[in-house]
């Protein structure tokens, strides 16, 4: 079977979840997809041989802000503008503290899949590093804490599929997260060759429940706040 990553991780929170999520539409997360899109658009252009200046990358931004929003309206321009500051802040941190100061090969929106047990495996690399080791940087997970990192099916997964495509022993994974007070949060994973085989473990028992068509609600605290709590029957 073929099998989305993000399925897979899904489906491990919950199975009944998984399923709902494969007849509903996805919820916007804007805030999060302007600012994926200035970093990766940021990488994309120093593919070219430069980096971008502050000014484009501001330009980027408030584009995207900007391109649905009523400009005849007070209220709606200053609810872009502050949108906009939101995301501007720690990518300008990113900027003058890292982004500068980088200089490795890297590439966006990367294809990348691997066998693992009976299973295809395959994801999108938003970022990948040509560092030693390979660095893929994700942020679509919302993880704060090297804890929650290490349990997350996205980071882990992502890392075990580089290194079997790469055929590296180790990958690491860098998440950024877009903080609600606009600061700019940085955890690593070392997916070293230990976690990869806990990891392929793990994501052979999700594949193999997942071909055998199982659907039961999990009863976690994920419940009090889940979206399909009302049509889920316990």
């Amino acid at each position: 079977m073929r099998l989305l990553l993000e399925d897979a991780s899904n489906f491990s929170k919950c199975p009944a979840y998984f399923n709902f999520l494969k007849k509903s539409k996805k919820i916007p997360t804007r805030r999060i997809d302007i600012f994926k899109f200035a970093i990766q658009k940021a990488y994309s252009y120093q593919m070219n041989g430069k980096k971008p200046q502050w000014r484009t990358i501001m330009g980027w931004i408030d584009s995207q802000v900007f391109k649905d929003i009523d400009v005849t309206s007070d209220e709606a321009i200053e609810k872009g503008r502050k949108l906009s500051e939101s995301i501007l802040i720690p990518i300008r941190n990113w900027y003058e503290n890292s982004f500068l100061s980088e200089h490795i090969e890297s590439y966006i929106n990367t294809p990348i899949e691997s066998t693992i047990g009976k299973h295809q495996f395959h994801t999108i690399a938003p970022i990948i590093k040509l560092s030693d080791p390979i660095t893929i940087v994700i942020m679509d997970t919302v993880v704060t804490t090297q804890l929650q990192l290490y349990n997350d099916l996205i980071a882990r997964g992502t890392g075990l599929i580089a290194s079997k495509q790469f055929k590296h022993e180790e990958v690491v994974i860098e998440h950024m997260l877009l903080g609600p007070s606009s600061a700019l949060e940085k955890t690593v994973l070392n997916c070293d060759k230990g976690l990869n085989s806990r990891t392929q473990k793990v994501l052979t028992q999700v594949a193999d429940q997942i071909a055998d068509g199982i659907d039961y609600p999990s009863i976690t605290t994920m419940c009090n706040s889940c979206q399909f709590r009302k049509d889920c029957i316990l």
